[in-house]
């Protein structure tokens, strides 16, 4: 029997959690870092965490959108665009409000 992946109901994991909000490991990195340090890290200690942070942002982020579409498969391809074209248009709106405030003199 065939199943439209459109129409059958996402399957979660008991409690509705997808494992996003399980890494509350880089936080107590960071703080755990500045509380041994007195709030000035090495600077290899700091490329270190940030290296971890940002790859695990990359991971992340993808999955996330993907979560969040998953209640529109049907029309995936127009959520992409539209999430798309919000984070652009937030981005030069920020831009703007920010441009000229940080010029190196």
């Amino acid at each position: 029997m065939l199943v439209n992946a459109a129409s059958s109901p996402v399957r979660r994991p008991p409690g509705g959690a997808h494992g996003v909000l399980r890494l509350p490991g880089h936080g107590a990195v960071f703080v755990l870092t500045a509380l041994v340090t007195d709030g000035k890290p090495p600077l290899p200690v700091f490329l270190a965490i940030m290296a971890s942070l940002v790859a695990s942002q990359s991971l992340l982020v993808p999955n996330c959108a993907s979560i969040a579409m998953a209640p529109m498969a049907a029309i995936a391809g127009t959520a992409a665009a539209l999430m798309g074209a919000t984070q652009t248009a937030g981005g030069a709106l920020l831009g703007s409000v920010v441009d000229g405030r940080s010029t190196a003199r």
